[in-house]
């Protein structure tokens, strides 16, 4: 998270010289399961034993990933993490884990991120019952409050 630290306050310096306040987001790819093994095993079932690796290869180069401007090691990460959830950073294991590294990206300026789930109607409600709660203890979300009307 040190790059990214660095990258949010040199985007913070630069919209504050311009009378810009900005907040800085990213994009993540969720996977939370009870055990990190659990979540590290279905990460691998699809994003590794069931990647469409010629689509991941025709994504990377329709953005100009390709080896003329990344180092061997730099494509393989980018490869994993777009057959993992388009290049999103990952998020995969415990809720607790997760949590913490929600709150790490919050500390080093982000100022949020979206989520993105394999099948998201079955897995959000486990994020939401067990990850939520986390945030709203750590003081990086308020309880919801259902409107009322």
């Amino acid at each position: 998270f040190e790059q990214a630290a660095a990258t949010t306050s040199q985007i913070s310096q630069a919209s504050k010289s311009n009378g810009r306040d900005v907040g800085v987001f990213t994009f993540s790819t969720v996977v939370c399961r009870p055990t990190q093994a659990e979540a590290e095993e279905y990460l691998h079932y699809y994003a590794n034993e069931n990647a469409d690796w010629e689509a991941v290869d025709y994504l990377m180069a329709l953005q100009g990933m390709h080896a003329q401007s990344f180092t061997p090691e730099a494509l393989a990460s980018f490869r994993d993490r777009f057959a993992a959830g388009h290049g999103g950073y990952p998020l995969i294991g415990t809720p607790d884990h997760i949590a913490d590294q929600l709150e790490q990206m919050h500390n080093a300026g982000i100022a949020g991120t979206t989520l993105a789930f394999v099948d998201y109607a079955a897995e959000f409600p486990y994020f939401r019952d067990e990850v939520i709660p986390r945030l709203e203890a750590k003081g990086l979300r308020q309880p919801y409050q259902h409107a009322s009307g």
